[in-house]
């Protein structure tokens, strides 16, 4: 049976990845980022063959804020069937630069904002409704990683995985299975964007014996993301699943 499912940082990496192979299994997908052109790019790219009805909504997360003020209104009219969490930021600091609105920004995206939507999703669902299957992304670098100038993202994504071990028993009575993946080195777009990285990462990340399996596809993460928005038990609820490649996770 076809899902509605909301996929918050669809515009790009996972969240694209998941976006197109949400459709492709027949599922109505709504787009959310903040760029409403790249939206409309992707929504271009979303499979229609199965008669599937997506849509966007541009929204940006740092503004954690003002979440409840734009998603109930949106909300009343849908009735959603899950929700992947793929927004993030993963600032680099040193120490002596580490201030507090590059913390306040990588909490905001990667953890505040992941809570408040998920309570405003929760309070509009009614206990005959469906079951409600959320995946967040996580990372490894929450648990393991001596990468320096990371500290404000390794502490965001351990304040993600804490909150869904905590809050899963409670949402498992509201008919919601809450969980998260784990994945290490995937290539995605943010990794041109990582100063530290090289050209011959791959290389190096396997050499280094890091992350032996190599960099870890979209496509991976995706298959197992869609995996769990399909699931109707609560098997995985509260599990944060490593995908790893032979990294320590």
């Amino acid at each position: 049976m076809s899902k509605t499912v909301l996929v918050a940082g669809a515009s790009s990496g996972i969240g694209f990845q998941v976006s197109k192979d949400l459709s492709k299994n027949g599922n109505n997908v709504i787009l959310c980022s903040r760029s409403k052109n790249k939206l409309e790019e992707c929504l271009n790219n979303l499979d229609t063959s199965k008669g599937q009805k997506h849509q966007v909504i541009s929204f940006d997360f740092e503004k954690t804020d003002n979440i409840e003020s734009v998603f109930t209104p949106l909300l009343q009219n849908l009735k959603l069937d899950g929700l992947v969490y793929c927004v993030g930021n993963g600032h680099q600091a040193k120490f002596k630069d580490l201030k507090t609105e590059i913390i306040q920004t990588d909490m905001k995206t990667n953890y505040f904002s992941f809570v408040e939507l998920l309570r405003i999703i929760m309070n509009q669902r009614k206990q005959s409704d469906n079951q409600f299957n959320c995946v967040a992304i996580s990372s490894v670098a929450s648990t393991y990683t001596n990468e320096k100038y990371y500290c404000s993202y390794t502490s965001s994504k351990s304040a993600l995985e804490g909150a869904i071990r905590v809050l899963s028993p409670e949402l498992i009575k509201k008919n919601c299975m809450l969980c998260a993946v784990k994945p290490a080195v995937v290539g995605t777009q943010r990794l041109d964007n990582i100063t530290m990285l090289t050209d011959d990462l791959e290389n190096k990340i396997v050499k280094s014996g890091y992350q032996p399996g190599g960099i870890i596809s979209s496509k991976a993460v995706s298959d197992m993301i869609c995996y769990l928005i399909s699931t109707n038990d609560f098997s995985f609820s509260g599990a944060i699943i490593p995908i790893t490649s032979g990294a320590l996770g």
